[in-house]
């Protein structure tokens, strides 16, 4: 998992978290009109009393890298996302 600046997320952040697993992708215009209601949300319940339950892990269906980081410095709340093409991204668009 990566961090907006591309930099490697370590999975224990996830520890003891319910998990939103949110799939999208800056070319697809329903995502790109979702994902700020979602970031919306997610901030007003990261400024809640519950903030520390929940994490959102954003699955890229981006077609790189850099189109995923420059999709979450633009529109995603802080939260972490699976690469593209990755292992874990190819395993979890088809379970």
């Amino acid at each position: 998992m990566l961090d907006s600046n591309g930099k490697e997320v370590d999975k224990s952040v996830l520890a003891g978290k319910t998990i939103g697993i949110y799939f999208s992708a800056h070319w697809c215009p329903p995502c790109r009109q979702f994902t700020p209601i979602l970031k919306s949300v997610y901030e007003a319940y990261k400024n809640s009393n519950m903030n520390s339950k929940l994490s959102i892990v954003f699955v890229s269906g981006d077609r790189s890298q850099s189109e995923m980081t420059a999709y979450m410095k633009e529109a995603h709340g802080n939260w972490p996302g699976v690469s593209p093409g990755s292992s874990l991204q190819q395993s979890l668009n088809t379970t």
